[in-house]
Formats: structure tokens, C-alpha cells, sequence
């Protein structure tokens, strides 16, 4: 809990909330406290799971620039393929993956 409060330690996982929030913001498909890639994914998986797709049955997803990147998806293929290249576009990021490193570096000073 002392590492924890650490001022080094607070910085860095604030950096990293605030930059992970600023992708998933960014992001076409996915919301914040809304609607993210777990979430994306466990709709993937039922929907295939129980038939959805095999049905004939498409979904269609609305983007956030005025409906252009509107989208229908017609397969657990293309559904789980959407969700990968928005979920790679946040956790790829440079500088979220350099503030991780960070707190991951401060937390193996910290082993004792």
C-alpha cells in the first residue's frame, strides 16, 4: 500500500489512465465506461455461439464521425477482426505502452 502512494508510482498510473482514456475516446467503435473491447468480444462470442451470424443476421455499428464509419458486419469473422485492429490502435500506442513500462519498472524496484 506504501508503493502504492508513492508520488513516482501515482504520477505514472495517472499518466496512463489519462492516455488510455484519450485512445478509447478517440476510438471509432468503442466507449468509455460504455462499450469496450471485452465487452465487444463477449457480444462476438454469443452472438456467434448461438447462431446469429449462421441465421443470416448482420449488426451494424455506428461511428462517432456523423455515421460515416458506420459499418455492417455480416460474420463472427469480420466482427472479430473490427474488434482487434480498435483494441491493437489503443494498446499498440507508443505512449501508453511507454507509461506501462514505467509502472512496471517501479513496481520490480519495489520487490524486495
Amino acid at each position: 500500500m506504501d508503493f502504492l502512494k508513492t508520488k513516482d508510482v501515482c504520477t505514472a498510473i495517472k499518466e496512463y489512465i489519462e492516455k488510455y482514456d484519450k485512445l478509447i475516446a478517440a476510438s471509432t467503435y468503442f466507449k468509455k465506461g460504455v462499450f469496450n473491447y471485452y465487452n465487444a468480444a463477449t457480444i462476438a462470442k454469443n452472438l456467434a455461439d448461438n447462431g446469429f451470424f449462421e441465421a443470416k443476421h448482420t449488426v451494424s455499428l455506428s461511428g462517432k464521425t456523423n455515421g460515416k464509419t458506420s459499418k455492417v458486419i455480416t460474420s463472427r469473422k469480420e466482427l472479430e477482426q473490427l474488434i482487434q485492429t480498435e483494441k491493437d490502435a489503443i494498446t499498440n500506442d507508443e505512449s501508453l505502452r511507454k507509461r506501462f513500462q514505467e509502472i512496471e519498472a517501479l513496481m520490480n524496484k519495489n520487490v524486495h
